[in-house]
């Protein structure tokens, strides 16, 4: 074989070589999908405030403060992690404690409404009950939202306002007393979870449309007396929160990846065409116009004048 044609031969398997280990990685990648489904912050509390402080803080930028219990203990830590611990009330207590709570004001935000809504949280508990985060409660006019976790095992309901609900869960109980990190994610198909970065449950089908106007509840509900409506309390610590709702990209200007195309009647040194713009939404902003970019061009072909043959002599 010619020392040309072997090098070439070695190029190839050589690039081969390359696109399989592409390829592989690209697959290890795709085989953990992302666990938010939203992708814009809503809010996130860091819950990361001194002991004594008595506002709930967004880290988030979106300014949305909550009030911290009067019985919340702010500044405990565990295992490097500062979070807010909430006292142990037991059910059968029947008790009512208001400042049991962590309270943050209403939003539309916290609604899943129609479309993507994640939210993320760590904490810790040693109990296996308590509800620890919720929007409305039973019978709630709109339908309402709620995370919580009987036996250990650690449930987001979501119920639309027309009685359609699905439930993410995990059959596995993980009141150990560590920490540890569970996802819910609501579309208008599916409801799943994820813990520890693992996805324990999808349950398929829709769930109407969820939105109330009730305040965002954190460590039980905020509507209770303890006898005729439970208060279900969470008791343990909890390091963080984090609510994500939409797609929330923001708008993208498309972009020619290669040469324009060519614009009819349009040469080097004559005017340009105003842009075109295209009324059709965005894929990344619902209700958004894309303007393109006027195209360029270096230079084109003067058009083409077509030349007439002679007409033939006639023959004598």
């Amino acid at each position: 074989m010619r020392s040309d044609t072997r090098q070439r031969v070695m190029r190839m398997v050589g690039r081969l070589a390359v696109a399989t280990a592409l390829v592989a990685v690209g697959t290890v990648v795709g085989a953990s999908p992302a666990q938010a489904v939203a992708t814009r912050t809503v809010a996130f509390w860091s819950m990361d405030e001194p002991a004594g402080a008595t506002t709930l803080r967004d880290s988030s930028g979106n300014g949305r403060n909550g009030a911290i219990g009067a019985e919340v203990a702010p500044g405990v830590v565990f295992a490097g992690a500062t979070g807010h611990r909430f006292a142990t009330h037991l059910p059968t207590d029947m008790e009512y404690v208001p400042g049991h709570v962590n309270l943050v004001p209403h939003s539309t935000e916290f609604n899943p409404d129609t479309g993507d809504f994640s939210f993320t949280i760590r904490y810790r508990t040693t109990y296996s009950f308590g509800n620890i985060l919720q929007k409305g409660q039973g019978g709630t006019l709109g339908g309402y939202w709620k995370f919580e976790a009987p036996g250990g095992k650690p449930k987001c309901l979501f119920r639309g306002a027309d009685g359609a609900s699905r439930t993410g869960y995990t059959d596995t109980p993980i009141a150990d007393g560590q920490w540890h990190t569970v996802t819910c994610n609501r579309t208008s198909t599916y409801v799943e979870m994820y813990v520890d970065g693992v996805r324990t449950s999808r349950l398929t089908g829709p769930t109407g449309t969820i939105a109330n106007t009730w305040q965002l509840s954190i460590g039980g509900k905020s509507s209770c007396d303890g006898v005729t409506v439970t208060c279900d309390y969470f008791a343990g610590d909890i390091d963080y929160v984090k609510f994500l709702k939409g797609p929330g990209a923001p708008p993208t200007r498309r972009r020619w990846r290669t040469s324009p195309p060519p614009v009819p009647g349009w040469c080097a040194g004559s005017p340009a065409p105003a842009p075109p713009t295209s009324t059709a939404p965005s894929r990344t902003t619902p209700g958004t116009s894309v303007t393109d970019p006027p195209p360029t061009r270096s230079a084109c072909r003067p058009p083409r004048t077509p030349t007439r043959r002679p007409a033939p002599t006639p023959s004598r």
